[in-house]
């Protein structure tokens, strides 16, 4: 990873995707080496968390690379569709945001819709916004801002974890001294959707990729195959 620069928005084009060509890697994890690294950490209550996560956002100058578990925007959240207003300001003035977000095995579950809609709100703002693989959970929360300033913990983004109401979380800030690229590379190596070109295009794929995840392997490499020869199975 090497950041991005240039004006972007809801005009410019986001990195290209397309129809997902390889099904090899679509449930293998990702993960990242243990590493030492020099800086300052400071330990993030309830409170802190959503002022500082405005103030970085607000502050970065070239890039904002997020991993998160649930995010929920609405009517009952509009803490979280300010963040959302944020990215989308972000991206606008030249920063390169980057955002993965977890896709639940079942169709039917309300995150589904909350995650597919937050993509589509962003991708049409600029954002580079992705949807995981199902089967493969992405439980972090993770921020890091311009290679050098982490978030890390507990707190999602949703009404409870963020408004402190009945939900105790934790998270730490982290400062270091020199860019770091390795946790960047890390959340853009997360498996994900292949072709993010339109909502349809993800939901389908998402559709098919579920599909497979229930499948014995020996079936699923049969179906994989007849899809690479164009063959119905």
């Amino acid at each position: 990873f090497t950041g991005a620069s240039g004006p972007r928005g809801k005009n410019s084009s986001l990195p290209k995707t397309g129809p997902r060509r390889s099904f090899d890697d679509m449930f293998q994890a990702n993960s990242l080496a243990s590493l030492e690294l020099q800086g300052h950490v400071r330990y993030i209550s309830d409170g802190e968390y959503l002022p500082l996560l405005r103030r970085l956002v607000k502050a970065a100058n070239q890039s904002i690379m997020i991993s998160m578990y649930h995010l929920a925007p609405g009517s009952r959240t509009p803490e979280i569709d300010g963040l959302l207003d944020l990215l989308a300001d972000a991206a606008k003035r030249g920063v390169y945001v980057y955002v993965v977000l977890n896709s639940p095995e079942n169709m039917s579950d309300s995150q589904h819709a909350a995650h597919s809609g937050a993509a589509e709100f962003l991708r049409d703002r600029g954002v580079d916004a992705r949807l995981g693989v199902p089967g493969v959970n992405l439980h972090e929360k993770l921020v890091v801002v311009d290679l050098s300033k982490i978030l890390l913990g507990s707190h999602n983004w949703s009404e409870g974890a963020l408004n402190g109401e009945g939900v105790y979380e934790s998270s730490a800030f982290i400062v270091l001294q020199r860019q770091e690229p390795r946790f960047a590379n890390y959340i853009m190596q997360h498996p994900a959707v292949r072709d993010m070109t339109t909502r349809d295009a993800w939901e389908n794929e998402l559709s098919l990729l579920r599909h497979l995840g229930g499948m014995a392997p020996d079936e699923r490499r049969k179906y994989i195959q007849s899809i690479s020869r164009g063959v119905s199975p």
